[in-house]
């Protein structure tokens, strides 16, 4: 039994967004051959997926680049540290066997949930590993950082579910379930300062959490070529 990855995976803006990592520094890393995020077939070509060590990487990087610069030896060990002690193994593979799936599913699909124990073993885990392989003088608090990436990861993950495409709505645009709402045009409201109470008001078949998402979606996919009418209509 395998499991595709790229199912539960981000991409590369994804991964920025979500990390809260500028997207130029992400591809550093990669450029780098700091981090090796596996690779999915995507119609003649491929694409990197990033997983939850390639996120919780990031955020780590974005959190302390502003006081600290860790040496490129000690970033790569750090994320074969993350890779190796995940509570599940991501390995280099764009697949996982029937263990491994069954392990993502006793703890809810992912590690990084708030409150979660897989998680708070996974920072533990983390913790011991990096006082011996990397600084034992620098101390990094793990589990604020899982804390505070843990919750877009998840609402971004439940927000995809909400969406849909279809060539006869909005010429394929992203547009939420049973609407003909386009998902970008809401966020790019939320992007704008628009509270997110008003834009309830303004399409009540939405939730807080979708217009969140909606504002995570729009920065994370920016349109490509020439831009489409975003209708905000009623459900079907």
């Amino acid at each position: 039994m395998l499991h595709d990855a790229s199912r539960d995976a981000f991409s590369l803006k994804e991964a920025a967004v979500l990390s809260g990592l500028a997207e130029d520094k992400v591809r550093r890393e990669i450029e780098h051959k700091v981090i090796e995020p596996p690779a999915v077939p995507a119609g003649a070509a491929r694409r990197l997926i990033f997983r939850e060590p390639e996120i919780l990487y990031l955020a780590l990087i974005n959190a302390v680049s502003e006081t600290v610069e860790l040496t490129r030896p000690a970033r790569m060990a750090v994320y074969r540290i993350l890779c190796d002690s995940a509570p599940y193994q991501p390995g280099g593979s764009a697949t996982y066997d029937a263990g491994t799936i069954g392990l993502r599913e006793s703890i809810g699909g992912s590690p990084l949930l708030p409150g979660n124990d897989a998680q708070r073993e996974w920072a533990r885990s983390i913790e011991r590993a990096w006082t011996t392989a990397v600084n034992p003088y620098l101390i990094v608090d793990w589990k604020r950082i899982m804390d505070d990436i843990a919750p877009r990861m998840a609402l971004y993950r439940n927000g995809r579910s909400r969406i849909e495409r279809d060539d006869a709505v909005l010429g394929g645009e992203p547009v939420f379930a049973g609407t003909r709402l386009a998902v970008r045009h809401v966020g790019g409201m939320r992007l704008k300062g628009e509270p997110a109470a008003r834009i309830v008001e303004d399409y009540p078949y939405l939730t807080p959490d979708d217009v969140e998402f909606a504002a995570l979606f729009a920065a994370a996919n920016p349109p490509v070529g020439r831009p489409r009418s975003a209708a905000g209509t009623t459900p079907k």
